[in-house]
C-alpha cells in the first residue's frame, strides 16, 4: 500500500456562517491548505469553486486520509451525495482504492514529488469505484483517472492537492482502436492483403505493413515510392502496369489488375491490385488508393485446376473407358461416346433424359447399387465393384464400376462414374478358369507323380505323387523339405540341377536319382523340372516316373542275355550268325576249334 511521506495535517478551522454554509458543508474540519495565503472572504469563494468544479477534486493528509472531497468525487467514485450532511468521503484512504498495478508508479511519483514542494505531475490511474450507498454504474470495479498530484506545503499545512477525471471512455476507446487495428492487421496477414495510397505529385506511396512482407522488404527500410514499385515489377509486366494507372487516372475508374512482382530473393510472387481514384480540389486526380494482395498460391491452384480440367476432358474424349456424369435425383448429365456404345444409346436419348442409372440397372444388382451410395455418402467415393447394365436392345454387358462425387463434404450432389467393359476380360477370364480346370484335372489324373516346391518346402503334390512316396493323402506331404524325400547319396546332384534351374537355365534331360518313401523305402525315379509361378511366388514343378519296374525289367533281360552268351560260348558245337546279305555277323569260340 501507498503511503505519504509526511506527518499529520493541521486542521482548518470551520468557515465562518457568511459562506453559506458551502465549505461547512463539504469540509467540516479542511486544511487551509491551498487557499491558506488568501483573505477568509477569497477562501470561501475559492472552496465554493472547488464545490462546484466538474472535476474530481480532493484534499488529502499525508497518510492518505481524505480532507475534503467535492461533488464531482463523491459521484465518480460511487458515493451518495447530499447538500445537508456531512461528506461521505472523509476519513477515507484514498490509497486503498489504487489498482495493484499501479502502485508501484504511485509510489515512484509521490517519492519524487516529496523532494520538490509545490511542484505536481499528471499520471494515468485505475482506481477502484467504491459504490458506497449508490449505485455501481454497468457493473464496473475499475475505472481509469488522469490524476494531477500537487504537494502544497506552507509553514502551517502539508498534504497533497488532487484533481482528477474519469478517463475510462477515452480508454475503452483506445483500447477498442488498438484492438480493431490489431484485428486489422492480423486480417491482412493472413490474407496476405495490404492497403496503399499513391500521392500523384509527390510520388511517395504510403503503405501498410503487410505489403512490406508481400514486397519481401523490412518495414521502414527505404522510402517506399511509385519508382522503387515498379523496380520491383517483372519486367515483362511493368509496361502494362504503368498502362493500367495512368488510363485509370485519365478515365478516372477502377485499377485491376494482376501483376507478377520479384522480391530482393528472387522470389515471383504475384498479386492482385485494386484502386481507385481520388479527387481533389479543383477536380484534379491527387491519389490512387487502393489494395495489393499475394495471390500466387490461389493462382496456381486455379492453373493446377484448369490443367487436371483439361486432362480429364482429354480421358473423357478419348473414349478409352466409359465415363457419366449423375447428380441425385437420378438423371445422367453428361456422358462420353465410348459409354453410350456401351449402353447402346445415342446423344439424343441422353438429351432426352431416356438414360438413367436405375433403368440401366437389373434387379439383382441394385442392392449392390445401394452399397455404393451409401458408401459414397460416408467417403465421398465408393470402392469400384462388378454389375451387368441393361443395354438398349434388351441385352446384357458386364461392367466395372467405379464412383465419386467431385466435392466431397460440400453437400455437392454431382458425382462421377467411370464404366469399363468387361466383356472381353470375362471371357478371359472364362477361358483362364476352364484352362485351369483342365490342367488341374490332368494333373489329379496323371499317372506321374508332380510335386511344386519353393524354398526348399513341397507347395502341391498329387494324388500320383502321394502314391509314390506312400502318403494316404496328398496334403499330408505338404510342408515337407523336398530333399528330405531325396536318397543322401542323390541329394548333391539334385541340388546342382535346382540352383542351375533358378539361376534361369534349362535342363534339357531327365535326372535318374532315388527318393524316399515315407516308410524309408527307396524308389528309382526319373526326374524332369521347371520353373513356374504358383500362388504368385517362385517355385518349381517336378514331375516324378517311377522306373523302378523298368529297371528291374532290364537287369532281368540283361541277366538272360548274359546267360544265353555263357551257353553259348561254351557248347562244342559250332554257332554262326549271319544277315540277309550272307555276312557273318557273329561266331562262336567254336568255329575257332573247328576251322582252326
Amino acid at each position: 500500500m501507498v503511503s505519504f511521506p509526511f506527518g499529520e495535517a493541521n486542521r482548518r478551522p470551520r468557515e465562518s456562517p457568511s459562506d453559506g454554509g458551502a465549505a461547512q458543508r463539504a469540509v467540516g474540519s479542511p486544511p487551509s491548505g491551498p487557499f491558506g495565503h488568501l483573505k477568509p472572504e477569497l477562501q470561501s469563494i475559492a472552496w465554493r469553486l472547488m464545490d462546484k468544479s466538474g472535476l474530481v477534486v480532493m484534499l488529502a493528509a499525508p497518510d492518505g486520509q481524505v480532507r475534503y472531497a467535492n461533488r464531482t468525487a463523491h459521484l465518480a467514485f460511487g458515493y451518495e451525495w447530499q447538500e445537508d450532511t456531512s461528506p461521505a468521503l472523509l476519513g477515507h484512504n484514498w490509497l486503498s482504492w489504487v489498482h495493484p498495478a499501479d502502485a508501484d508508479q504511485l509510489e515512484d511519483t509521490v517519492k519524487r514529488l516529496q523532494r520538490q514542494p509545490e511542484s505536481c505531475t499528471t499520471l494515468e490511474l485505475r482506481l477502484r469505484y467504491t459504490g458506497g450507498k449508490a449505485k455501481i454504474v454497468d457493473n464496473a470495479v475499475w475505472h481509469w483517472f488522469e490524476v494531477t498530484i500537487t504537494n502544497f506545503t506552507d509553514d502551517k499545512n502539508a498534504g497533497w492537492l488532487l484533481q482528477a477525471r474519469d478517463i475510462s471512455a477515452r480508454r475503452d476507446s483506445e483500447e477498442s482502436l488498438l484492438r480493431a487495428t490489431l484485428q486489422f492487421g492480423e486480417t491482412q496477414r493472413l490474407a496476405s492483403l495490404g492497403y496503399w495510397e499513391w500521392d500523384l505529385d509527390s510520388g511517395n506511396v504510403q503503405w501498410s505493413e503487410e505489403l512490406f512482407h508481400i514486397f519481401g522488404l523490412h518495414p521502414g527500410e527505404k522510402q517506399i515510392t511509385y519508382n522503387l514499385i515498379e523496380s520491383r515489377i517483372h519486367p515483362d509486366d511493368r509496361g502494362g502496369a504503368r498502362l493500367a494507372a495512368e488510363r485509370a487516372v485519365r478515365d478516372r475508374k477502377m485499377l485491376d489488375r494482376h501483376y507478377r512482382i520479384e522480391r530482393p530473393s528472387g522470389a515471383i510472387r504475384t498479386i492482385h491490385v485494386r484502386a481507385r481514384v481520388v479527387i481533389g480540389a479543383g477536380d484534379r486526380v491527387t491519389h490512387l488508393s487502393g489494395i495489393a494482395q499475394d495471390v500466387t498460391e490461389s493462382m496456381e491452384n486455379e492453373q493446377d485446376l484448369r490443367q487436371s480440367e483439361a486432362r480429364f476432358r482429354r480421358i473423357s474424349d478419348s473414349n478409352i473407358i466409359g465415363i457419366m456424369s449423375w447428380d441425385t435425383s437420378g438423371t445422367i448429365t453428361e456422358a462420353n461416346d465410348a459409354f453410350l456404345r456401351l449402353v447402346g444409346y445415342t446423344r439424343s436419348d441422353l438429351w432426352e433424359g431416356a438414360v438413367r442409372p436405375d433403368g440401366l440397372t437389373p434387379p439383382e444388382f441394385r442392392a449392390a447399387d445401394a452399397r455404393a451410395v451409401r458408401e459414397l455418402s460416408e467417403r465421398g467415393a465408393c470402392t469400384p465393384y462388378e454389375k451387368e447394365y441393361v443395354r438398349k436392345d434388351g441385352t446384357r454387358v458386364p461392367v466395372l464400376i467405379g464412383a465419386a462425387y467431385l466435392e466431397p463434404g460440400t453437400g455437392g450432389d454431382l458425382g462421377i462414374c467411370f464404366v469399363l467393359d468387361r466383356t472381353g476380360a470375362q471371357a478371359a477370364e472364362t477361358a483362364l478358369r476352364d484352362s485351369e480346370t483342365r490342367y488341374r484335372q490332368l494333373v489329379e489324373t496323371s499317372p506321374d507323380a508332380i510335386f511344386v516346391h519353393g524354398e526348399g518346402q513341397l507347395l502341391f503334390a498329387n494324388t500320383a505323387a502321394a502314391q509314390l512316396l506312400g502318403a494316404r493323402t496328398p496334403r499330408e506331404l505338404i510342408g515337407r523339405r523336398a530333399l528330405d524325400l531325396i536318397d543322401p547319396a542323390d541329394r548333391e546332384h539334385v541340388q546342382d540341377r535346382l540352383s542351375l534351374l533358378i539361376s534361369g537355365e534349362s535342363l534339357q534331360s531327365a535326372a535318374q536319382m532315388r527318393v524316399l518313401r515315407l516308410d524309408g523305402a527307396g524308389v528309382e525315379v526319373e526326374v524332369t523340372s521347371s520353373v513356374m509361378r504358383y500362388e504368385n511366388q517362385r517355385a518349381i514343378q517336378s514331375v516324378l516316373r517311377d522306373v523302378s519296374q523298368r529297371q528291374n525289367s532290364e537287369r532281368e533281360l540283361r541277366r538272360s542275355e548274359e546267360q544265353l552268351r555263357f551257353l553259348i560260348e561254351n557248347v562244342p558245337d559250332a554257332i554262326t550268325i549271319l544277315d540277309k546279305n550272307g555276312a557273318t555277323l557273329y561266331h562262336s569260340p567254336a568255329i575257332e576249334r573247328l576251322t582252326g
